[in-house]
């Protein structure tokens, strides 16, 4: 599973790492990735950069619509289409690989004589490979069996009210990520629902079917949930008492932290609306399909992510070793379940450092996040040992700082990271979005007006550096505020650590 907006690139090296023999994409991306087939070797002995790929099937948008749409698509996009017919056209000319249409092959009942299907029988043999989000870092390759993808999803069933035969869920998730596979898709067929596919993310055309579909579930990231609470669309519908949200059971956010201004702010709404059920706050990664802590009832205390779910044990232990730590001390998560993977692809020494058998000989993922397991079972995320910064040999979390600029009024979104510092050899940076109405007059009277907006950021800056004194110690203050009009993210809505310190190079 693969993201087919990945920059060509990527998309090349993914094929490459996993050995791919056939490929299923959409006839429209066959063009961007045409240069890497037609490259030829240095020594010039073959044209094509991939031994193993023996099979192409393409999608043709086109086909799959009414004869007025399809030509109107075809206008409207001439000049993508034609490069895609020309590759397949010309396909021999310059790739080994023989391509076909995907609807020919669903009309053949999948015998295609290109495509040889073969599976050992056993469930616990390797199933997909899901890349990870890869927020700090390139994404990694994670192999997960039928059984870990199938447990996962009936593992999510056991929210509070459970969820039942004849669901919705609007999937607005891509379904090439875990957390979108398993949640938004996998879930809905187990239940015996449907799923309400949203092809696009746009925050008003996804309150338009919120509004007129009425799903009973949904699955997001926090930057989904912070669009739509801000939709002048479901504000409008609201007011005009449009928007229902009484059969509404949860809402599943995930992937990132999530302010709790957001998150509240969207529950009050749907308490307003005549709803009972909450956009519930979980923790998960691709190495332990997606969800794994949550509050299953929405309820807990302040600041837990919640309980393990049903069949998933967890501890935390000192980190490097496998020293199990006792509860309420602080030490790195690792997860015991079936629903972990099965490993890294073809990455044999990662996968000994992150799966790991401890003395009570159960296989555990260390997951590389540290946090606290109370008395009661609930989990406190504390931070990442990989996100860590040193300044003048005093350890920073910036989780921690994040958590306190988000506690602030005026603001929306913060990211901290390490810059380089020639005195103390790190300081803290911190990336901030500040809510629209801070601005006020100033955005509304002069959006271009940039002397008057850097002088509402300098006010700003001062304030948050104020409020920032009073909450951390000192060498955990942020040395340097930049303000942004939105945070960079990956493909999946995450924000982008790795991105965001190119920027600060």
């Amino acid at each position: 599973m693969t993201n087919p907006l990945s920059p060509p690139n990527q998309l090349v090296a993914q094929l490459r790492e996993t050995g791919c023999k056939a490929v299923v994409i959409l006839d429209l991306i066959l063009p961007k990735i045409r240069k890497y087939f037609i490259k030829k070797r240095k020594d010039g002995s073959a044209n094509v950069f991939l031994d193993n790929l023996k099979t192409v099937l393409h999608f043709n948008l086109t086909e799959e619509m009414p004869l007025l749409k399809s030509a109107a698509f075809t206008c409207a996009a001439f000049f993508r289409i034609m490069p895609a017919a020309l590759t397949i056209f010309f396909h021999r000319s310059f790739f080994n690989a023989k391509i076909a249409s995907f609807k020919a092959f669903v009309r053949s009942g999948g015998k295609n004589p290109f495509v040889t299907c073969t599976s050992d029988g056993r469930h616990e043999a390797p199933a997909v490979v899901f890349f990870s989000g890869g927020t700090s870092g390139n994404p990694k390759a994670v192999v997960h069996s039928s059984v870990s993808i199938d447990l996962s999803a009936v593992q999510c069933l056991s929210t509070e009210p459970p969820i039942e035969n004849g669901m919705s869920m609007l999937a607005v998730l891509p379904v090439f990520h875990i957390f979108g596979f398993i949640v938004s898709m996998h879930l809905a067929f187990i239940a015996g629902g449907k799923c309400i596919l949203i092809p696009r993310f746009s925050a008003e055309n996804l309150a338009k079917d919120i509004i007129s579909h009425k799903p009973t579930y949904m699955a997001g990231v926090p930057t989904l949930f912070e669009a739509l609470l801000s939709s002048r669309r479901l504000k409008r519908a609201e007011k005009s008492g449009k928007l229902d949200f009484s059969g509404f059971r949860v809402g599943f956010c995930g992937g990132d932290k999530i302010a709790p201004a957001v998150l509240k702010g969207f529950n009050d709404m749907i308490s307003r609306c005549g709803g009972t059920g909450k956009v519930v706050d979980g923790y998960g990664l691709t190495e332990c399909c997606p969800v794994t802590v949550m509050p299953r009832d929405g309820t807990g205390p302040s600041g837990s992510v919640g309980k393990a779910l049903p069949g998933i044990r967890l501890c935390v232990v000192r980190p490097g070793s496998g020293e199990v730590l006792p509860n309420g001390t602080e030490g790195e998560i690792c997860i015991n379940a079936h629903s972990i993977m099965s490993g890294y692809f073809h990455d044999p020494l990662e996968t000994t450092f992150s799966l790991v058998k401890h003395d009570d000989g159960k296989m555990w993922l260390h997951t590389g996040d540290v946090g606290i397991i109370d008395d009661q079972g609930f989990l406190f995320l504390n931070y990442r040992l990989r996100q860590i910064i040193k300044v003048s040999g005093y350890t920073i979390f910036p989780i921690q700082v994040e958590n306190v600029l988000l506690s602030h009024p005026d603001i929306l979104r913060a990211c901290v990271v390490a810059v380089s510092d020639s005195y103390s050899l790190q300081k803290v940076k911190a990336h901030l979005v500040l809510k629209p109405a801070y601005y006020g007059w100033v955005r509304k009277k002069f959006p271009g007006g940039k002397f008057l907006k850097l002088r509402s950021e300098n006010k700003a800056r001062q304030e948050i550096s104020d409020f920032c004194s009073s909450h951390l110690s000192p060498w955990a203050i942020p040395s340097v505020f930049e303000f942004h009009d939105s945070l960079p993210e990956n493909m999946l809505g995450k924000t982008s650590y790795g991105q965001l310190e190119d920027l600060t190079q």
